[in-house]
This record gives C-alpha cells, structure tokens and sequence, in this order.
C-alpha cells in the first residue's frame, strides 16, 4: 500500500482443551496458531513483536469469542491489551456468528483498533443476529497506525451477504456502532470508553 509494508497474523483461541496440544502449531510440527494462555499466547505476542521490527503496520485476525455472545469475554480483553502492547495496530475478530463492538483501546502507551467480532459473512444461518454481517474498510495513517474504521452493512441472504443501502444501511451501522456500549473500546483514537 504505497509504500507501506503491512503484516498479517493470524491465530485462534477457540480451541476444545482435548485437541488443543494435537492441533496447536509447534516449531517442528504443523498446526493451527494459537492464542491460548500460556507458550502458545506468548508465541502470539513473539511474533506480533517480530513483525512490528519490520512492518509499518501490523495486523492480528482472531477466531475467539464465545457463539452468539455479544459481550467480548475477560480473556478477549486481556488478549487485545496484550497484543496492541506488543505492537498491533489492529485486532479483529470473528467466531461468535453474531456482530459485537468495536473501537480504540489504549494499552502500554499504545492505541489500536479492536473488533471484537464480524459476525458471519458466508453462512446459511436465516434469522438475526447470525445474518447481520458487513465489511470493515480501515484506513491507515502515514505512521502504520489505524486513523479510521468504517462498517459497511449488509444483511446474509440465500448464503451470501447482500449490501444494505438507504435507511437500512444506516440503521445497521448504527447498531454495529451501538454494540461498543458492550465493550472496553473508544470511539475515536485519543477517546474516552462509552462503558466497561
């Protein structure tokens, strides 16, 4: 992007206590990444660390949450602290199959960008809120930082997302927007939270 070098990342932190050894990526053996408590989360936040030495932006993906929750848990929070600490300049989220909130979070003289979770995208699920979905468009200041997130609605029909437009976009972006209420997020970048 013009010059900016971005780093994605990728890991889960949904993972059944019984496979997570079997499945969890290690040195010599292939896997999922893992965000667990423990090594793994610290090889999370080694690698978040690596890539900011050489990316003007970097990125996390998270599987995480718990189904239908609107309400990020304990363990997503202290993750996201950790990993816009470590150097993330976004985190989001998906596995809950509904929407949740999304802002700025201030965290070891850092901020960044949380989404807590998008909701579906590609599903067969018929009522809300699993068909609530949309896209998230950020846009990236010149120091690799986040300096605006947009949600552009779009409601899942016959299994594939359909863009709102009218009135309807605007009400489901304003209840995308409400959603923060359940969070520990900002509105803006320098903000105060709405509620914890």
């Amino acid at each position: 992007m013009r010059g900016q070098r971005i780093a994605v990342l990728a890991a889960t932190q949904v993972l059944d206590s019984s496979l997570a050894a079997a499945w969890t990526a290690e040195e010599d053996e292939p896997g999922l990444a893992s965000a667990q408590q423990g090594r793994a989360r610290t090889r999370l936040l080694q690698a978040v660390r690596e890539a900011r030495a050489s990316a003007d932006s970097v990125l996390v993906l998270l599987h995480w949450g718990r189904e239908s929750r609107r309400r990020p848990l304990p363990v997503q929070r202290s993750l996201a602290d950790e990993l816009i600490a470590a150097g993330v300049d976004a985190v989001v989220g998906s596995q809950a199959h509904a929407l949740l909130g999304a802002g700025w979070k201030h965290s070891g003289g850092r901020s960044g960008y949380v989404d807590y979770g998008l909701g579906n995208f590609v599903s067969y699920s018929r009522r809300a809120p699993a068909t609530s979905t949309g896209v998230l468009e950020l846009t990236l200041g010149a120091d690799g930082s986040v300096s605006a997130a947009r949600w552009h609605p779009a409601v899942i029909r016959s299994g594939v997302p359909v863009p709102l437009t009218g009135e309807d976009a605007w009400a489901a972006a304003g209840a995308k927007e409400s959603l923060r209420r359940l969070t520990d997020l900002h509105p803006t970048p320098g903000g105060a939270a709405t509620t914890s």
